[in-house]
């Protein structure tokens, strides 16, 4: 059974046991037809929750959040993830979020770079001395960005505030 993601052996009623195997093929099929999408890339789902807060005329629930997610195509999320990923996002200050009732509803005030220039500072922060870091990340900018952070670093650019 090449190419199986996962396969488990459940215990079912008296101690009898039963093999499953979902049969799912990585960017294939699986046993029940469904057809399997490619995982997000580790930060995906936060930058499509933004991007969905963005667009909003206000505040949304986490439904609201998951129903435009669908819509846009993203594929079908759990109630739980949508919240998860949204509650970590208040955590990390890239979102608000206000009391309606029993629940949430949230909104995203900064710009998407916000998220992007947080997740920059917390993987530079891992590393005790910043130097190699930062000399790698600048040595691998394209022309024109090396020049735009240089422009930024003397204060000749407005771009800091997109």
């Amino acid at each position: 059974m090449d190419g199986v993601i996962a396969a488990a052996v459940l215990s079912v009623g008296f101690g009898a046991l039963l093999t499953f195997t979902d049969g799912f093929r990585a960017g294939g099929q699986g046993r029940y037809g469904r057809l399997m999408s490619a995982r997000r890339s580790p930060g995906a789902l936060e930058t499509e929750i933004l991007a969905v807060l963005h667009e909003a005329s206000g505040p949304l629930s986490p439904g609201e959040v998951r129903a435009l997610l669908s819509d846009k195509g993203g594929g079908e999320l759990s109630y739980s993830a949508v919240v998860t990923t949204l509650t970590r996002l208040h955590e990390k200050g890239v979102v608000t979020r206000e009391r309606s009732g029993r629940a949430y509803r949230y909104a995203a005030p900064a710009a998407p770079s916000r998220l992007i220039a947080w997740r920059m500072r917390r993987l530079l922060d891992a590393e005790a001395d910043h130097a190699p870091v930062l000399t790698h990340f600048i040595s691998g900018l394209s022309a024109g960005d090396e020049e735009l952070v240089r422009r930024l670093l003397l204060g000749d650019d407005e771009s800091e505030t997109r």
